[in-house]
Protein backbone atom coordinates (compact mmCIF):
# COMPACT_ATOMS: atom_id res chain seq x y z
CA UNK A 1 0.00 0.00 0.00
CA UNK A 2 3.09 2.59 0.24
CA UNK A 3 4.34 1.77 -3.38
CA UNK A 4 7.75 0.74 -1.41
CA UNK A 5 10.10 0.23 -4.36
CA UNK A 6 10.52 -3.38 -3.42
CA UNK A 7 10.97 -6.48 -6.60
CA UNK A 8 10.10 -9.57 -5.06
CA UNK A 9 11.78 -12.46 -6.67
CA UNK A 10 10.18 -16.31 -6.60
CA UNK A 11 12.57 -19.20 -7.62
CA UNK A 12 10.01 -21.37 -9.11
CA UNK A 13 11.69 -25.35 -9.02
CA UNK A 14 8.30 -26.86 -9.61
CA UNK A 15 8.33 -28.58 -6.82
CA UNK A 16 7.27 -28.40 -2.95
CA UNK A 17 9.66 -31.29 -0.96
CA UNK A 18 8.10 -34.17 -2.78
CA UNK A 19 5.04 -33.03 -4.38
CA UNK A 20 4.79 -31.21 -7.84
CA UNK A 21 3.60 -27.52 -7.59
CA UNK A 22 1.32 -28.21 -10.43
CA UNK A 23 -0.94 -30.40 -8.43
CA UNK A 24 -1.31 -28.55 -5.18
CA UNK A 25 -2.72 -25.11 -6.94
CA UNK A 26 -5.27 -24.28 -9.29
CA UNK A 27 -2.61 -21.52 -11.18
CA UNK A 28 -0.51 -22.30 -13.72
CA UNK A 29 1.68 -19.38 -12.66
CA UNK A 30 2.98 -18.29 -8.86
CA UNK A 31 3.34 -14.78 -10.70
CA UNK A 32 -0.47 -14.61 -11.26
CA UNK A 33 -0.69 -14.84 -7.49
CA UNK A 34 0.67 -11.29 -7.56
CA UNK A 35 -2.65 -9.79 -8.50
CA UNK A 36 -4.11 -10.84 -5.49
CA UNK A 37 -1.47 -8.23 -3.48
CA UNK A 38 -2.40 -5.60 -6.25
CA UNK A 39 1.21 -6.32 -7.82
CA UNK A 40 2.36 -6.83 -11.34
CA UNK A 41 3.53 -9.92 -11.79
CA UNK A 42 5.68 -11.69 -14.16
CA UNK A 43 6.99 -15.29 -14.97
CA UNK A 44 10.58 -15.26 -16.45
CA UNK A 45 12.76 -18.04 -17.80
CA UNK A 46 14.64 -18.65 -14.64
CA UNK A 47 17.43 -20.55 -17.01
CA UNK A 48 18.07 -17.84 -19.27
CA UNK A 49 20.48 -15.47 -17.63
CA UNK A 50 20.40 -13.08 -20.19
CA UNK A 51 16.43 -12.95 -19.73
CA UNK A 52 16.58 -12.73 -15.56
CA UNK A 53 18.88 -9.78 -16.20
CA UNK A 54 16.59 -8.15 -18.56
CA UNK A 55 13.59 -8.35 -16.49
CA UNK A 56 15.34 -7.47 -13.22
CA UNK A 57 16.85 -4.18 -15.14
CA UNK A 58 13.67 -3.64 -15.95
CA UNK A 59 11.96 -4.12 -12.62
CA UNK A 60 14.31 -1.93 -10.94
CA UNK A 61 13.80 0.81 -13.04
CA UNK A 62 10.13 0.55 -12.43
CA UNK A 63 10.57 0.82 -8.72
CA UNK A 64 13.23 3.25 -9.31
CA UNK A 65 10.65 5.16 -11.09
CA UNK A 66 8.22 4.99 -8.02
CA UNK A 67 5.57 2.41 -9.63
CA UNK A 68 6.00 0.71 -6.48
CA UNK A 69 6.72 -3.11 -6.25
CA UNK A 70 7.22 -5.71 -8.73
CA UNK A 71 6.79 -10.16 -8.09
CA UNK A 72 9.21 -11.48 -10.76
CA UNK A 73 8.76 -15.54 -10.93
CA UNK A 74 11.61 -17.34 -11.92
CA UNK A 75 10.59 -20.24 -13.87
CA UNK A 76 13.81 -23.52 -13.07
CA UNK A 77 14.01 -26.95 -11.76
CA UNK A 78 15.31 -28.68 -8.41
CA UNK A 79 17.86 -30.57 -10.32
CA UNK A 80 18.83 -31.88 -6.41
CA UNK A 81 16.75 -33.90 -3.76
CA UNK A 82 14.56 -31.30 -1.24
CA UNK A 83 17.22 -32.59 1.34
CA UNK A 84 20.01 -34.79 1.21
CA UNK A 85 18.20 -38.05 1.41
CA UNK A 86 15.80 -37.30 -1.36
CA UNK A 87 16.49 -39.35 -4.55
CA UNK A 88 14.16 -37.49 -6.54
CA UNK A 89 12.20 -40.22 -7.91
CA UNK A 90 8.83 -38.72 -7.83
CA UNK A 91 10.51 -36.34 -10.66
CA UNK A 92 9.59 -38.52 -14.10
CA UNK A 93 12.57 -39.48 -16.23
CA UNK A 94 12.09 -37.31 -19.25
CA UNK A 95 11.06 -33.91 -17.45
CA UNK A 96 14.66 -34.41 -15.43
CA UNK A 97 16.22 -34.83 -18.81
CA UNK A 98 14.30 -31.96 -20.23
CA UNK A 99 15.47 -29.59 -17.64
CA UNK A 100 18.55 -30.73 -17.36
CA UNK A 101 19.32 -29.63 -21.07
CA UNK A 102 18.84 -26.33 -20.38
CA UNK A 103 20.86 -26.22 -17.40
CA UNK A 104 22.37 -21.96 -17.16
CA UNK A 105 25.58 -23.49 -15.80
CA UNK A 106 26.06 -25.35 -19.01
CA UNK A 107 23.51 -23.73 -21.70
CA UNK A 108 24.98 -19.75 -20.91
CA UNK A 109 28.76 -20.83 -21.15
CA UNK A 110 28.60 -21.97 -24.21
CA UNK A 111 26.18 -19.36 -25.71
CA UNK A 112 28.69 -17.25 -24.77
CA UNK A 113 31.06 -19.19 -27.04
CA UNK A 114 29.05 -19.46 -29.43
CA UNK A 115 28.57 -15.97 -29.94
CA UNK A 116 31.98 -15.16 -29.77
CA UNK A 117 31.70 -13.15 -26.54
CA UNK A 118 34.51 -15.39 -25.38
CA UNK A 119 36.38 -18.81 -25.35
CA UNK A 120 36.63 -21.99 -23.90
CA UNK A 121 39.72 -21.38 -22.08
CA UNK A 122 38.52 -18.18 -20.57
CA UNK A 123 35.91 -19.65 -19.27
CA UNK A 124 37.89 -22.54 -17.74
CA UNK A 125 39.97 -19.68 -15.92
CA UNK A 126 37.20 -18.01 -14.63
CA UNK A 127 36.02 -21.28 -13.08
CA UNK A 128 39.56 -22.17 -11.90
CA UNK A 129 39.53 -18.86 -10.41
CA UNK A 130 35.66 -19.28 -8.55
CA UNK A 131 36.95 -22.69 -7.79
CA UNK A 132 40.22 -20.86 -6.16
CA UNK A 133 38.43 -18.24 -4.33
CA UNK A 134 35.61 -20.74 -3.03
CA UNK A 135 38.42 -22.97 -1.65
CA UNK A 136 39.79 -19.88 0.09
CA UNK A 137 36.88 -18.89 2.09
CA UNK A 138 36.10 -22.37 3.45
CA UNK A 139 39.28 -22.51 4.24
CA UNK A 140 39.14 -19.13 6.22
CA UNK A 141 35.81 -20.03 7.62
CA UNK A 142 37.22 -23.35 8.79
CA UNK A 143 39.98 -21.88 10.87
CA UNK A 144 36.85 -19.52 12.56
CA UNK A 145 36.29 -20.84 16.19
CA UNK A 146 33.03 -22.34 16.76
CA UNK A 147 30.36 -19.91 17.73
CA UNK A 148 29.16 -19.60 21.41
CA UNK A 149 25.46 -19.27 22.71
CA UNK A 150 26.30 -15.45 23.32
CA UNK A 151 26.82 -15.17 19.29
CA UNK A 152 23.62 -16.14 18.76
CA UNK A 153 22.12 -12.75 19.88
CA UNK A 154 25.16 -10.79 18.04
CA UNK A 155 23.15 -8.02 15.92
CA UNK A 156 19.45 -9.40 16.82
CA UNK A 157 17.71 -6.51 17.68
CA UNK A 158 14.75 -7.66 20.34
CA UNK A 159 11.90 -5.49 21.11
CA UNK A 160 11.16 -4.82 24.13
CA UNK A 161 8.27 -6.67 25.42
CA UNK A 162 5.19 -4.88 25.19
CA UNK A 163 3.75 -4.35 29.31
CA UNK A 164 0.30 -5.40 30.05
CA UNK A 165 -1.63 -3.50 32.13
Amino acid sequence: IWDLPVIYLCENNLYGASTAAKDTMRLDRIADRALGCGLPGKQVDGNDVLEVYENTVEAVKRCQAGEGPIFLELLTYRITGHSRRDPCHYQPDDEKKAWFDKDPILVFPAALIASGVCTQQEIDKLRTGVEQQIEAAVGRAQQEPEPTLDDLTTDVFCAPAASVS
